[in-house]
């Protein structure tokens, strides 16, 4: 009798704990993030604020700057624009120190959003020009080394190309739209241009990118008024030459 109950007890504790591993390998599937395919990657739509609305509101001060700041914000982030958005960020910071409020898009986010996107574009005269703006803020210090890194890094893809190195990354970019709508394409914060409603478009992409592993991606349009993107993401290739986006509507 002794003997049966320990071996229920035995048989009940391993039926248990077999319970628990599946239930945490199960969460642990789920925790994670969807893998991007190699050769092609869907993304839908979502209603996004690219350009603030509330900053006017939210600080209050009758200027004409104050007036467009928001306006101006959302096209240079549509550029995209990191030497114009550091300069918004220092008059936005201004303005914030005038009114001693703060809109929803803070001086100190605009920093880092302008700071982040200069150093993926990684280009030596951005790089020096976004340094000099935002000069003692968090994050610029390290702008003037990146800048000599930039170039260095464009003299060595030029000697690449004389000595007929392979190139390893993406050469070609096919965007298919599925929507009504005209989106605008970035590649690593760089305008590559548009995608006409319901078709597709291939884009050759600059020798620049042929040596990264890596490429990001974003995409946004325009809707009745709304501001629309779809998620941006990093498409790690290096050794696919084309990659196949293709866009969904919300």
């Amino acid at each position: 009798m002794l003997r049966q109950s320990i071996f229920s007890l035995m048989t009940l504790s391993a039926t248990l704990v077999a319970m628990s591993v599946t239930a945490q390998a199960a969460d642990t599937k789920a925790a994670e993030p969807p893998k991007v395919s190699p050769a092609s990657a869907e993304s839908k739509a979502r209603v996004a604020e690219i350009t603030p609305t509330d900053i006017g509101k939210s600080l209050q001060l009758s200027l004409p700057n104050v007036a467009t700041l928001g306006q101006r914000i959302g096209a240079a982030r549509k550029a995209p624009d990191p030497v114009t958005l550091a300069l918004l960020a220092v008059e936005l910071d201004a303005m914030e120190k005038i009114s001693g409020k703060k809109a929803k898009l803070t001086a100190d986010a605009l920093t880092k959003e302008a700071i982040g996107l200069v150093k993926m574009r990684h280009r030596h005269t951005e790089l020096l020009a976004v340094s000099a703006i935002l000069a003692g803020k968090e994050g610029a210090g390290e702008l003037p080394e990146l800048a000599k890194k930039a170039e260095s890094d464009h003299d060595a893809r030029k000697k690449a190309q004389l000595d007929g190195i392979e190139k390893k990354g993406l050469h070609t970019l096919t965007v298919v739209n599925f929507t009504g709508m005209f989106v605008h394409i970035h590649v690593h914060g760089v305008h590559h241009g548009e995608v006409a409603p319901h078709s597709q478009r291939t884009f050759h992409l600059h020798e620049h990118y042929h040596f990264q592993n890596s490429i990001h991606l974003s995409a946004h349009a325009f809707r009745n008024g709304e501001e629309i993107e779809w998620e941006a993401f990093d498409h790690f290739s290096p050794k696919a030459e084309h990659f196949t986006w293709r866009l969904h509507g919300d």
